[in-house]
């Protein structure tokens, strides 16, 4: 059972001296096979509110499919109907579009606390430069960025150049040398710099930049976090994934960590004046957001 696996999981914790956040009280511990419809629609909501917001009965009927087999389908639909804890939000937030949506009340009171601390946290900073300094700043900097890539791409180059003279004749080969070949050092562009120049200037304590996939937001943390360590300016890297953590330690130079690594452990402490980055943001679970 869930009660079983959770004995089992606090013990091999202790044994490893593993801390954290005690496992969640209330969920449904019954054995598999003993499960019924009100159990498992109170396991998706709990699931569903974690990571957002609202959620839709679809999303909760997807959580319950692996279990479906051992109640009634029209058992769940009723039990989502009838749930004491579920509300409409379009209703309550007066938002049109997205009547139909559930959410509950501690997830309501959940989304305020953010939507708080995010006014409360508007105009409140002193701007770390202005709009001018950042720009020279960001050129100086560019121009070592060049010589550093300008370095790696000729050692790239001499490295694929030095396998074909000693034999190599596959295509993979010429066509990764073809294609390096015609690479170019690349700057930020108007959005980028437009990115960096917004966090260093901002009067604002939390600041969200905007992009779609793949526009090359994480570049632009790059000079960010190396203008801020000539300033002094202590910075803390987080992200909701390991493999977005490996992207960022990578991209800016130094070592993030997961962001529930902050919220669950106390292994990352933070100090009065550091500035946090959370790459990926939208991507992190509700319950991240309310630190």
């Amino acid at each position: 059972s869930l009660g079983e696996l959770f004995e089992k999981t606090i013990a091999h914790k202790a044994e490893i001296g593993c801390t954290g956040q005690a496992y969640p009280m209330g969920m449904n511990m019954a054995p598999i096979g003993k499960t019924d419809a009100a159990a498992i629609v109170n396991n998706a909501i709990a699931h569903l509110s974690r990571g957002s917001c609202r959620f839709s009965q679809a999303d909760i009927l997807a959580q319950a499919f692996d279990h479906i087999e051992r109640v009634k389908l029209k058992d769940v639909e009723q039990e989502i109907a009838t749930h004491p804890e579920l509300v409409d939000y379009g209703v309550i937030r007066g938002i049109d579009e997205l009547k139909g949506q559930y959410t509950t009340a501690a997830t309501l009171e959940r989304e305020t606390r953010i939507i708080k601390r995010w006014m409360r946290g508007q105009g409140q900073a002193t701007p770390i430069m202005g709009i001018e300094a950042s720009r020279e700043a960001i050129i100086r900097l560019e121009a070592i960025y060049k010589i550093e890539w300008q370095q790696s791409h000729d050692l790239k180059l001499q490295e694929l150049r030095a396998k074909i003279t000693d034999g190599d004749t596959s295509k993979r080969t010429a066509k990764k040398l073809e294609r390096i070949e015609g690479q170019e050092f690349k700057g930020l562009n108007k959005g980028q710099l437009g990115a960096v120049q917004g966090i260093l200037a901002t009067d604002n304590n939390n600041v969200i930049v905007y992009g779609l996939s793949g526009v090359g937001k994480t570049k632009s943390l790059r000079p960010t976090k190396d203008i801020l360590d000539e300033l002094g300016i202590d910075t803390v890297w987080l992200a909701p994934s390991l493999a977005a953590v490996e992207v960022l330690t990578e991209d800016v130079g130094k070592q993030a960590y997961t962001l529930q690594r902050l919220a669950y452990t106390d292994s990352i402490k933070l100090k009065p004046g550091q500035i946090i980055f959370v790459d990926e943001f939208g991507l992190a679970d509700a319950e991240c957001m309310d630190l």
